[in-house]
């Protein structure tokens, strides 16, 4: 028997509804800026369009016996009729068609009794009462003629009009209206539409849930003195969670999947353990040749690295490295081929080299999206951190993340980049808080 699989989609309705109110003032100005727009052409169109007054006249009748609303019915077609209004224009000497006459005809009865009444609406009073009188008489002689039908029994008949049923047309509130509601009700689909297809991760506790593993530490996006004092802080509080997480921690990656700013990052903790007389070194690995060779120019380190890795130095001892290294680029032609390197022996025994020297080692990885090879890393690692950045990673991203962490290694938690800490929402400022002991 075929298991039935079902698929759901499952909609956060409360962060739709704060997504909306975050937007209030854009669906507002949107709605009033579509409502001028609205109301200025109704405007337009009421001053460019010509005003005709047009006046009614109306006959009321009466029709006895039984069958009184089939009977009534009978006499408006048989009014209705070519034959009628044919010599009605005649008779009235009119400029119209059958049917433009027609159209100006309107009848209306009163459920349950025999009465009914007849509405002409025409551009000249005059004309509209003449025309009713005209359509009576004939119709009248017409039924008798052809069915042998009684007239009905007039009971009000029709006067000339001296006021118009209908006054200037003026649009401008009408339009005004409809653009207002089509604008706040087109910018709403718009919102709802672009939060059920966001595939962003737009906050820390967003990703958390998500992901069931913690946050670790933040980066703030800003350079401002307020950012990078809430970054000195965050940090010292990555720090103190790595001691008490693992405390023999030596050897750290940091991975990402795609174009995350993980170097900066891992430049900024680098930075920060020196500062803080904790000797560190970075082994760049996320470089192509020509980035590096550039760097090696500009601050005199050369590959020594990479020919020890490639057996072209045999003795550890003589690769450049002095008390000042930071940074270690590792970098070949392709990304491909700097994955590669990781899977030799000899790196192995270079991160056990580096131990004796160094209070810590972070490796820079090569982003896994780009080189999936590059996650042969993780089981030489101490701790295995992945890097993602508000408003750039996606949750696909990180569902991959967590899927190449499953089946290689551990994942210690995130590092998230971007962050902005200097926002005045307080949610996020509470997820702030938390990275800096405030």
């Amino acid at each position: 028997m075929v298991e039935e699989k079902k698929d759901y989609i499952l909609i956060d309705f409360t962060g739709l509804f704060k997504a909306i109110w975050r937007k209030i003032g854009i669906i507002l100005l949107v709605g009033i800026i579509l409502a001028g727009i609205g109301g200025g052409y109704g405007y337009y169109q009421s001053k460019t369009t010509p005003y005709v007054p047009l006046y009614t006249s109306t006959v009321k009748m009466y029709v006895s016996g039984d069958a009184t609303s089939q009977k009534s019915a009978i006499y408006y077609e048989l009014m209705r009729g070519q034959k009628v209004i044919n010599q009605v224009i005649t008779d009235m000497q009119l400029n119209m068609s059958y049917k433009e006459l027609v159209n100006c005809i309107k009848k209306g009865t009163i459920e349950g009794t025999g009465m009914f009444y007849i509405t002409v609406t025409f551009p000249d009073a005059q004309y509209a009462k003449d025309i009713v009188d005209d359509l009576v008489k004939l119709t009248n002689a017409y039924a008798f003629d052809v069915l042998s039908m009684n007239s009905p029994i007039i009971y009000e008949k029709p006067q000339v009009a001296t006021k118009a049923a209908n006054s200037p047309i003026n649009n401008t509130f009408v339009y005004g209206l409809y653009g207002g509601i089509a604008g706040v009700f087109l910018t709403v689909i718009y919102i709802v539409f672009a939060f059920l297809t966001d595939k962003k991760i737009r906050s820390i506790k967003k990703l958390e849930e998500d992901a069931n593993i913690p946050v670790v530490g933040i980066i703030s996006k800003g350079k401002n003195i307020k950012s990078l004092t809430i970054n000195e802080l965050a940090m010292q509080n990555f720090y103190a969670h790595i001691c008490i997480m693992k405390k023999e921690a030596k050897v750290i990656a940091f991975y990402s999947m795609t174009n995350e700013d993980k170097s900066e990052i891992v430049k900024e903790y680098t930075s920060f353990l020196n500062s803080n007389k904790k000797k560190t070194v970075c082994i760049n690995i996320d470089c192509v040749k020509d980035n590096v060779d550039k760097k090696e120019q500009e601050s005199g380190t050369n590959r020594s690295l990479l020919d020890y890795l490639y057996g072209r130095i045999q003795n550890k001892e003589e690769l450049d490295l002095d008390e000042s290294t930071t940074e270690i680029m590792l970098g070949v032609n392709s990304y491909d081929t700097n994955a590669e390197l990781l899977c030799r022996s000899e790196f192995l025994d270079i991160l056990e080299w580096l131990k004796e020297r160094y209070d810590y080692i972070l490796i820079n990885t090569i982003p896994l999206g780009y080189a999936p090879n590059s996650k042969a890393i993780m089981p030489m690692t101490d701790m295995n951190i992945a890097v993602v950045e508000l408003d750039k990673t996606t949750v696909e991203d990180v569902t991959m993340l967590k899927k190449e962490f499953r089946d290689n290694g551990d994942i210690t938690g995130f590092v998230v980049g971007n962050v902005d800490c200097t926002t005045k929402n307080r949610n996020k400022k509470k997820e702030v808080s938390r990275f800096v002991g405030a």
